[in-house]
């Protein structure tokens, strides 16, 4: 046997379709090695890979991509076709600012046919693929569709499998069984395992389950898998490592924790205080640190799966019923479900509480998970409150006081740490700073902590924490009491509240001029939230900066 090139990151596809089996086993564990090493940032996304190294290299030694599509759903499963498709050496930086990114993107490769990053859009857009090309004559193509156990619980797989059924396009889908998405799978399909029965049923025609790591299987049901000219699921079934050895996310060290962990620990709290409410999250149960309160209290704890259309709409149904209920979601997933939260709840002005975490610039996942359109999306919805809280302790009081509201409640809550030593609470407008100076920096929320200098102790400084309804008279007397205000938001500006003030200050002619910290109509690449922020020129020094210029600019400013 010829051992594969030591420098295995230079491996070309071709090379790679000239391999033995013993060899392709030989490449897999070093792969598997290569990637346990790297620990590129999140855990949950590398155990996904970790999962697939054995199918990700027979798909690629079986099929000609880039020519043959493969499409790979949400996109945490594909580390090792990065690998594969020249990129390996660029892993040690991936989701770093200027590295590759985290998920498939189609101007990343050649070989990424299709940008994921949101469960269960792969069996679509695989479809779309095929159906193409067969508008257009092209012949001699295969189209696979790559997607986890998981992912089937989200409703657009559901609606991809019983159109596409009905096509007879010549689909693969490769079905990755893995029992996991980010949390432990949930739902009727997976508890009763009814997959075969199910795909079946939707007109497809199934085969397996077989082992997803053993090389010579995968790769024999692959050579049968591509004469097939009907649409086909092969069912494989994986170890995915979270499953062994991967412990539930735990608190941080005592005296620092984070807006979801404040989220989680105040829900369990009100449940040990009888107080009469549910919570519902879709598949992000251990991330909103409800897990301990999920199994305590599991008629009052909701796992949907990947869910978000029928979580918001499963909690509108219990709101109806006069219980306050507490719909967590991502903020990049709330955008699934703008005509739920819409339709179902703002319109029946139902007491629901969504608390959108992860909203604003998250990070290292990139433009697919930043939460910056939620504010935009919802601004305009009637019927609904929107909070974007300044720290954890406002958090708490505003979690414990809308129990006893009526109507919808949105409130953003930030990927990052806070601190419980406030004393606003949930007022939805406070002064932080008073100062003899005439500029002024008002933070919308949780912005307030990139202004955390000391250098602005020598500016007004003070905080929105309810957008809507806008406290507009308390923003009002502090916006024209100064010359010019900085307006700092973790969202778009088109839509914000920048918008709105720049609203009002022409409907009341304030004379005070207004500019904006926020982002401007364009995605958000990925990297730090710190690199992230001083790119966009909106951390605490820049937004310093643009006001020292303006001193130097106005001599007159005091």
């Amino acid at each position: 046997m010829q051992d594969p090139p030591a420098r295995t990151e230079l491996l070309s596809i071709e090379a790679l379709r000239a391999f033995s089996l013993d060899e392709l086993q030989l490449l897999a564990e070093r792969i598997r090695t290569h990637l346990s090493s790297l620990n590129p940032g999140k855990k949950a996304h590398l155990y996904s890979s970790l999962a697939t190294v054995e199918l990700s290299i027979c798909l690629h030694y079986s099929f000609n991509s880039p020519h043959d599509k493969i499409v790979w759903d949400v996109g945490h499963q594909a580390y090792v076709h990065k690998w594969l498709t020249g990129r390996a050496h660029l892993l040690k930086n991936m989701r770093n600012l200027g590295g590759i990114s985290g998920f498939p993107k189609r101007d990343e490769s050649v070989f990424d046919a299709y940008g994921t990053g949101h469960s269960s859009t792969s069996i679509s857009a695989i479809g779309g693929m095929a159906q193409a090309d067969h508008i257009r004559g092209i012949q001699n193509r295969s189209y696979i569709a790559f997607i986890g156990d998981g992912a089937l619980t989200g409703g657009q797989s559901f609606e991809a499998l019983n159109h596409l059924g009905a096509m007879g396009l010549p689909i693969l889908i490769v079905f990755n069984d893995n029992d996991r998405s980010l949390d432990k799978n949930v739902g009727a399909l997976f508890t009763n395992k009814s997959y075969a029965d199910y795909f079946r049923s939707l007109g497809w025609k199934y085969q397996g389950p077989f082992d997803g790591h053993h090389i010579p299987s995968i790769i024999e049901e692959f050579g049968k898998a591509k004469e097939k000219s009907e649409p086909t699921v092969l069912h494989f079934k994986t170890e995915h490592p979270g499953n062994r050895n991967s412990p539930s996310i735990q608190p941080k060290k005592e005296g620092v924790l984070s807006f979801s962990e404040v989220f989680g620990s105040t829900m369990h709290s009100m449940a040990e205080e009888n107080v009469e409410f549910a919570v519902c999250s879709p598949a992000m149960i251990e991330p909103a640190y409800l897990k301990a309160f999920n199994e305590k209290y599991p008629a009052r704890c909701f796992d949907t799966g990947i869910t978000e259309q029928h979580a918001v709409s499963f909690a509108a149904g219990m709101a109806s019923q006069g219980l306050r209920v507490f719909c967590h979601l991502y903020s990049t997933f709330s955008q699934r479900a703008v005509d739920q939260i819409i339709h179902d709840v703002a319109l029946q002005n139902l007491p629901v509480c969504f608390v959108l975490d992860r909203a604003g610039i998250t990070g290292e996942d990139g433009p697919t998970h930043h939460g910056l359109f939620d504010v935009s999306l919802f601004h305009g919805v009637p019927n609904l409150k929107i909070w974007d809280v300044a720290n954890g302790s406002s958090l708490i009081h505003l979690l414990r006081s809308c129990v006893n509201e009526e109507g919808a409640i949105l409130i953003r809550i930030p990927k990052s740490n806070t601190n419980l030593d406030d004393k606003e609470g949930d007022k939805p407008f406070f002064i932080v700073n008073n100062a003899e100076s005439k500029l002024g920096v008002l933070c919308l929320g949780h912005t307030l902590e990139w202004v955390d200098l000391p250098a602005f102790s020598k500016y007004n400084q003070a905080v929105v924490q309810c957008l809507k309804p806008l406290a507009t008279n308390d923003v009002s007397e502090f916006i024209q009491s100064l010359d010019a205000v900085w307006v700092v938001e973790d969202g778009m500006r088109i839509g914000g509240l920048y918008q709105q003030l720049t609203d009002l200050k022409e409907q009341n002619g304030w004379p005070t001029k207004l500019f904006s910290v926020s982002i401007n109509d364009h995605f958000v690449e990925h990297g730090s939230l710190k690199t992230l922020l001083a790119k966009e020129g909106i951390d605490g020094q820049s937004i310093l900066e643009q006001m020292i210029e303006y001193e130097l600019r106005s001599p007159r400013i005091e």
